[in-house]
């Protein structure tokens, strides 16, 4: 919150991308045609921008999980939409995934489970393993970065899908349900080698959002902008001042529009009709839809939603953390007065007016 008030969590933004898609483009990646979403609160939102699969190659299937009941619920409900004498590939749709996380799945022939080094301290499956076996699986905090703990991102096997489709337990949660097969068959654990990534705070997507665009740099539908340096993506019908200088990684969408002398990047993901005014600068910062910057704006590690309308001279700053550097997150539809300064670690919420 309060990014999430106005959407599910998959269709959070990183790399100028939905999460859901970068998980539905790694599927399409390893060859998967089909696709079961597993939807609930604000269904429509997922189901509005995906719709059939056709734009992203797949055919999606929706299932609607009417309340929060668990991953194995959730599941289970999509097990009559598959075949389920086939393996299946089970995504989070909270956590990144691309192609390159779902590589270590796709080699054996047995249930295989992904293990991360544990990157936010909260309460996670901490699996014990003998050897490349699960053993068991429980909940507790982790140790930030030496701590392995489930993804669970997951290759099933039909006799796993089989077992889950008629399992009359109380378990609720898929890695507590491995856990407890993996006591009587095999259950293979593959480790993740690069970091992982599960959003659990706003600022979470920011680190993220660094991240993909190190790593994982979209391709541009213009010519790259005169005034730029580094990589840089910009969408279609964009007006971008002569004299604006863009800092790559900066990815743009469509309808944007970037002011006279306004610095833009590194590490900027802009979604679609977004205004930066003259003069302004913007740094590891996500701007959603419709965002409104007016002029000599300074945004640095902040997150402002959809609709905002900000300055002019807006400031947010930006603090050191143990957990990185933190701006403010500004929710949709904010109004924020002229020369506000937002401290590093302010939250304004949904629909909220600043006083001048």
């Amino acid at each position: 919150m309060p990014l999430t008030e106005n959407r599910p969590k998959g269709m959070l933004i990183v790399g100028g991308r939905p999460l859901l898609q970068h998980a539905i483009e790694a599927l399409h990646a390893h060859g998967v045609k089909e696709v079961v979403v597993v939807v609930g609160h604000q269904a429509e939102k997922i189901q509005a921008f995906f719709k059939d699969g056709a734009d992203f190659g797949v055919k999606l299937h929706y299932v609607h999980q009417s309340a929060p009941t668990g991953t194995l619920d959730a599941i289970r409900l999509a097990l009559p939409e598959i075949d389920a004498k086939q393996p299946l590939l089970i995504l989070p749709g909270h956590a990144y995934v691309d192609a390159a996380i779902l590589k270590p799945l796709t080699k054996g022939k047995e249930t295989t489970v992904l293990l991360a080094s544990a990157g936010d301290d909260h309460v996670q499956g901490i699996p014990t393993v003998r050897g490349d076996r699960l053993s068991s699986i429980h909940h507790e905090h982790p140790v930030v970065g030496s701590t392995r703990v489930m993804t669970n991102i997951v290759m099933a096997t039909p006799d796993l899908l089989e077992d889950l489709a008629k399992d009359a337990s109380d378990v609720k949660e898929l890695d507590l349900f491995l856990g407890d097969w993996a006591a009587q068959h095999v259950v293979r654990v593959a480790a993740l080698e690069g970091p992982w990534f599960a959003v659990v705070s706003p600022w979470d997507l920011l680190r993220l959002n660094e991240w993909v665009l190190e790593n994982h740099f979209p391709k541009s539908d213009e010519k790259r902008p005169k005034g730029s340096r580094g990589p840089v993506s910009v969408g279609r019908n964009c007006s971008i001042a002569p004299t604006a200088v863009l800092v790559g990684p900066v990815t743009i969408g469509d309808g944007c529009t970037i002011g006279d002398r306004a610095v833009i990047g590194p590490y900027v993901s802009m979604r679609n009709e977004c205004v930066v005014g003259a003069h302004s600068e913007l740094r590891r910062t996500i701007l959603n839809n419709n965002v409104m910057l007016n002029t000599h704006s300074i945004v640095r590690g902040s997150i402002i939603d959809d609709g905002v309308v900000a300055g002019p001279a807006l400031i947010c700053e930006e603090r050191s953390t143990p957990g990185g550097p933190r701006g403010a997150i500004i929710g949709r539809d904010a109004r924020i007065p002229t020369r506000a300064t937002l401290a590093g670690g302010t939250i304004v919420g949904v629909e909220h007016g600043l006083e001048t």
